[in-house]
């Protein structure tokens, strides 16, 4: 997930103001965990989160596309003092996955997909 407009125009309206940037980051962490998904890290206005890790859940797909919808409206619900809209895209990978702690050394954990 990423902020529309990445990185020159959302940099300058949300670091003009760094609140923006964490309302925008305590938006999209609430609507994650609202679907028990894992918060990987932040990538700039960047998120990489995980359904299904660490804990497995059947529905995980499901979870994740509802979690991109409730990110959508969840930004789109902010507003910045510039006037200008925030919004967001969304993509989602499915399939198998392995995530291990040592799978990416000196970065901590990573995830691999299966290739077919």
């Amino acid at each position: 997930m990423e902020g529309l407009g990445t990185s020159k125009r959302s940099e300058k309206v949300i670091n003009r103001n760094s609140r923006w940037m964490l309302h925008y980051q305590d938006a999209c962490a609430g609507v994650i965990a609202r679907y028990d998904g894992y918060l990987a890290k932040f990538l700039g206005d960047g998120v990489l989160a995980y359904f299904g890790y660490p804990r497995a859940h059947e529905d995980a797909a499901e979870r994740a596309v509802h979690a991109g919808r409730g990110i959508v409206e969840a930004v789109g619900r902010l507003a910045p003092r510039s006037g200008h809209r925030l919004a967001v895209r969304v993509g989602i990978a499915t399939g198998i996955v392995v995530v291990a702690a040592n799978a990416a050394p000196k970065r901590g954990f990573g995830a691999f997909r299966e290739r077919r």
